[in-house]
């Protein structure tokens, strides 16, 4: 299948700035939801139409889009446009050289976002590259020990939007791509640090002191 080419925002990893983020990589759902704060987006992909249909990748919220990125994963190849079905979305194809399997790309247009996760079944995924919105390759990070679940933290809020590919496994004695599917998919906030609780318990104490003298007046 050949699939036009589209501009896809996929997930960019450095702050804004000049400096990089660090990125630390969690691969067990648990820990990754202890290490974050408040769930700004969540989606399970349910319902999902029966049979699989091809489907907008816009469709799934405000603040988040899927596509399908063909080989080599970069915005340039996305297109908006994914298959979902079973409750869970996937590619809708990609290059013949590479048994027609291609990979999910994900944007995330929310500016306080520090975490990002999803959980994948049936294939492998290698690695998830961040571009910049030209393309360019910032930074791929190794996730072939996950099994499952990609969590990504960042020490600073991700670039806005924030772009990614999850890149294709390949299937062990051949060239050709793992396909996978995402069957959940939450940007979160980060824990707020110990310092924001006291302006928060002062500002509460605030108002609660004022109402006290407006019932007192």
């Amino acid at each position: 299948m050949h699939m036009p080419r589209f501009v896809f925002p996929v997930l960019l990893a450095t702050a804004s700035g000049a400096s990089q983020a660090a990125i630390t990589l969690y691969t067990d759902e648990t820990a990754y939801l202890a290490a974050m704060g408040a769930t700004l987006r969540y989606v399970d992909f349910n319902p999902s139409p029966q049979p699989p249909a091809i489907v907008s990748g816009n469709g799934f919220g405000s603040g988040l889009a899927f596509g399908t990125c063909t080989e080599p994963a970069d915005i340039l190849t996305c297109a908006s446009k994914v298959l979902h079905g079973d409750n869970a979305i996937t590619d809708t194809g990609g290059s013949l050289a590479l048994n027609g399997v291609a990979a999910l790309g994900a944007s995330v247009l929310l500016a306080d976002a520090y975490g990002v996760a999803f959980n994948y079944n049936s294939g492998d995924i290698r690695a998830v590259n961040y571009l910049n919105l030209a393309g360019v390759l910032l930074e791929t990070v190794d996730t072939t020990s996950a099994n499952g679940f990609i969590g990504l933290v960042s020490s600073s809020p991700f670039a806005f939007p924030t772009y990614l590919i999850a890149v294709n496994a390949v299937i062990p004695g051949t060239a050709d791509n793992d396909r996978y599917f995402f069957t959940d998919f939450r940007v979160n906030a980060p824990i707020p640090e110990p310092a924001t609780y006291g302006l928060m318990a002062l500002g509460l104490a605030g108002v609660g002191l004022m109402a006290k003298r407006r019932r007192s007046a």
